[in-house]
């Protein structure tokens, strides 16, 4: 078997080539996009619960300028109460997206909180004689389940920041053993190159 001057310059390009992409592969920072997987890391992991922050502050903002004596729609206000009674029913009723939320600290004991504000307080806000005395009365319920919309906030937040970085250090390590797949190619294709080129001077010599 004969190893022309044209061939070596191929071998010697595949090992060039192989060793460039091992290089690019180890020292390329790690991608949102990886393997045609996108992940999103600018959107929050568990979004439920920043939706349901939201809700719950527009309809205390209402239940606040109703007490202040300002005219608020009833419309507006019984579209609010029934936004939060969805986001509440969302995360409080068993599903398979509380299931994944339940790896957030404190998740069950405030999801238990948030179904029973929404059976008890959330129904009184239906009322067509709905008054500035009216939202008083419902306000310190309001105020009271605050704390542990917070606290599920912040924690929603910890654990995402844990989920990204579980990603990541996956991401990493499939990085790590997809290039030492790939230097363990590169070195057989040159121990081939180099054995052949041997080969080809003991012929010559022959």
């Amino acid at each position: 078997m004969k190893l022309t001057g044209i061939g070596l310059r191929w071998w010697l390009l595949i090992v060039a080539v192989s060793l460039a992409v091992v290089a690019a592969w180890r020292w390329v920072p790690p991608s949102d996009n990886f393997m045609g997987i996108r992940i999103d890391f600018r959107t929050p992991s568990y979004r439920a619960i920043p939706q349901l922050h939201v809700a719950y502050l527009d309809l205390r903002s209402d239940l606040l300028l109703i007490e202040a004596g300002a005219e608020v729609p009833l419309e507006e206000l019984s579209r609010h109460a029934d936004v939060l009674a969805s986001k509440i029913n969302l995360l409080a009723q068993p599903s398979e997206l509380s299931g994944r939320y339940g790896k957030i600290h404190g998740f069950k004991e405030g999801a238990a909180q948030l179904k029973a504000f929404s059976a008890t307080v959330l129904p009184q806000l239906t009322s067509t004689a709905f008054s500035a005395e009216s939202a008083r009365s419902v306000l310190p319920a309001f105020n009271r389940l605050y704390p542990t919309i917070l606290e599920l906030s912040n924690n929603a937040w910890v654990q995402g920041s844990r989920d990204r970085e579980e990603v990541l250090a996956s991401i990493n390590w499939q990085r790590e053993v997809a290039s030492g797949v790939m230097i363990l190619l590169a070195a057989a294709l040159a121990i081939v190159m180099i054995f052949l080129a041997r080969y080809k001077r003991a012929l010559g010599a022959a």
